[in-house]
């Protein structure tokens, strides 16, 4: 097993790419997410409204996070 520190990270990162079994399984489980991820997609017409009312609300909970997490205490 690896070893996984921070400054172990260049050295295990090397040893993870030089892993074919490791890396044809990653290739294949990012094809199989984006290809389901496709699939949604096309099936909501207003995927694109969806996706940037859900950036806006990720953002706007970001800015004001201290009001949040305040109210959120109490």
């Amino acid at each position: 097993m690896l070893n996984y520190t921070p400054s172990k990270f260049k050295e295990n990162a090397l040893k993870a790419l030089a892993n074919e079994n490791l890396r044809k399984n990653l290739t294949k489980a990012i094809s199989h997410t984006l290809s389901k991820r496709a699939e949604v997609v096309s099936e909501l017409p207003n995927w694109e409204e969806l996706r940037q009312k859900a950036h806006d609300i990720k953002k706007h909970a970001i800015e004001n996070l201290a009001y949040y997490l305040e109210m959120f205490e109490t």
